[in-house]
């Protein structure tokens, strides 16, 4: 009859003995037996559950006869009683593989060699079917014999040790990356133990006293290192294997590779105790770092005192700096100063020119006076003098008046200098040129057309550029009636361009010789046998000092004198 499975709780509620024995025919050793397999049984309970691993006792056909929880949990069961087939049968569930991932054939799995009495310890891989659960395991069986040698149990046991083989798989990958660091870095790492031997070096290290790594394992340290050294290093090895940190800064005279400059910092170790049990030490040379910052002490050295020669140099300099700024500024000044003086002895070098254009400008309005005056005289003398033709010819002499007014207004404007930049259109110093200009224009028949695209407002000082504009038109008037061109035409454009205020100013006399046009506006640079050679150099100074740029070159049958100014 097949065998209960019972967990080491269920095994002490069995019967005592067996069922069809009455308790009167009992003797008092069949009780003291009783006695004595209860308290085993109660051992045997208490061992198996407080122990780790999974455990199964089973007969010679593979019936469990006791299991604990831990098996149970393995077995993805939470009761001896889901155990209703032979082991052999249940163990179908699970897949198992050695560490090769080669799965293991029925007659080898721990069981049945356990059942053949042979002794189980690997490990393995197992799958389970029904969960797909993945876990490692330990597995270990013996045989159990009776007094006659005779099999009569087996006994497994499992431990899962899937975390302990990931832990294992990690401290392999973290020894592999620590070790490619240390082999990498250039930086000298050596372990010692408490017997002061070199049980570990890195390349570096090794490199940097000229041995191979694996010929320093075991050495003494004082081998090594030679004695002169390893004496100015042993208090802090003492202090070190006393469990605590130091370091140190010396100058080491070592055996293989002379004298050095060294830096250490010394880590203990311990041991499972909690001893120290030797150190890690690391290692750097500093012999460069010391030579260079020697190097650089005797250079500030020198530096300071080059900067205090140069110091008293600067200071030097910076007087005589400010003796030739001062003059400088003065200079600056005194050429402003010129500057305005030219553009006012120009303004007074046109001043019979502008003359000439306000007689021409009041020569009209003038006769218009004249007219009136003998016409009112005549119909004074005539009585037909009435108050309608005084009011028609005093409105038509305030006409005239007001029109030889605003000429002395912009004639006035012209010659008043501008001292601080002020806004304005750029149509306006157009505008005042042409009156200015106006009268000479007409006479000499000259045709002026104005293209007006645009008319943004700029920043500048207008009376000055009127009068650039001024010398340009009448630059172009000149060649026009020296030349005796046939259809004398000036045409100034103001096209629109993003940020910008443009004059454009074009003739048809024919051009400027290629010659001489980069020096037009040099001064007192002239080609009239009565010129004075400033009227161009000073247009271009005013509109420089807008900030802008003026530009000559010729055109189509004539010149075309460009102004730019920025917005």
């Amino acid at each position: 009859m097949r065998a209960r499975y019972v967990t080491c709780s269920q095994a002490r509620s069995r019967p005592p003995l067996d069922q069809g024995a009455e308790q009167g025919n009992w003797t008092a050793e069949d009780r003291r037996l009783e006695q004595g397999c209860e308290h085993i049984s109660l051992q045997l309970e208490s061992v198996m559950e407080s122990i780790a691993e999974a455990v199964v006792v089973a007969n010679l056909q593979g019936e469990v006869l006791m299991i604990n929880r831990a098996a149970l949990a393995l077995l993805g069961r939470e009761s001896p009683e889901q155990l209703d087939v032979p082991l052999s049968e249940f163990e179908k569930e699970f897949a198992l593989f050695d560490l090769n991932g080669q799965e293991v054939p029925p007659q080898a799995r721990p069981l049945a060699r356990a059942l053949r009495e042979q002794y189980v310890d690997y490990e393995l891989k197992v799958v389970n079917r029904r969960t797909s659960r993945c876990w490692v395991g330990t597995f270990n069986g013996v045989t159990v014999y009776d007094k006659t040698g005779e099999a009569i149990l087996v006994v497994v046991t499992v431990r899962d040790i899937t975390e302990r083989k990931h832990l294992d798989q990690e401290l392999r990958s973290v020894k592999e990356q620590l070790q490619t660091i240390t082999e990498n870095m250039s930086i000298g790492v050596v372990q010692c133990n408490r017997e002061r031997r070199l049980i570990w070096s890195s390349v570096a290290y090794a490199h940097w006293i000229g041995r191979d790594p694996a010929e320093l394992v075991g050495q003494p340290l004082v081998e090594v290192l030679g004695e002169e050294a390893y004496r100015l290093i042993e208090p802090y090895i003492d202090h070190v294997l006393t469990g605590e940190r130091t370091e140190y800064e010396l100058r080491l005279n070592m055996k293989d590779i002379g004298e050095r400059w060294v830096t250490g910092k010394y880590i203990p170790t311990f041991d499972a105790a909690g001893q120290p049990d030797g150190w890690v030490a690391v290692v750097y040379d500093i012999t460069d770092q010391k030579r260079i910052a020697e190097e650089l002490k005797q250079s500030r050295d020198h530096l300071e005192q080059r900067v205090a020669e140069r110091t008293a140099e600067l200071s030097w300099a910076l007087s005589t700096l400010r003796v030739e700024a001062q003059q400088r500024s003065r200079a600056e000044e005194e050429l402003r100063d010129k500057e305005q003086m030219l553009i006012q002895q120009s303004r007074m070098a046109v001043m019979g020119e502008m003359i000439a254009n306000i007689a021409h400008q009041w020569r009209q309005p003038l006769n218009v006076l004249g007219l009136l005056a003998q016409d009112l005289e005549f119909s004074y003398k005539a009585n037909s003098l009435t108050a309608e033709y005084i009011e028609m010819s005093v409105a038509k002499i305030l006409d005239s008046i007001r029109h030889m007014s605003k000429t002395i207004d912009d004639f006035r404007n012209f010659f008043k200098p501008g001292k601080e930049r002020v806004q304005f259109k750029i149509q306006e110093p157009v505008r005042r040129a042409l009156s200015i200009l106006e009268g000479t224009l007409t006479a000499q028949r000259i045709e002026v057309s104005v293209v007006a695209g645009s008319d943004p407002v700029l920043s500048g000082y207008p009376s000055e550029m009127a009068q650039a504009i001024i010398n340009i038109i009448a630059n172009a008037r000149d060649a026009l009636v020296e030349r005796q061109v046939p259809d004398p035409r000036i045409t100034i454009e103001l096209p629109e361009e993003e940020g910008k205020g443009l004059v454009v100013i074009t003739d048809n006399a024919g051009g400027i010789p290629e010659d001489i046009i980069d020096e037009v506006f040099a001064p007192y640079f002239t080609t009239k046998p009565e010129g004075t050679g400033l009227g161009l150099y000073i247009s271009k100074v005013i509109i420089e000092s807008m900030d802008g740029s003026l530009t000559v070159r010729n055109v189509d049958g004539g010149t075309e004198f460009r102004i730019t100014l920025s917005r």
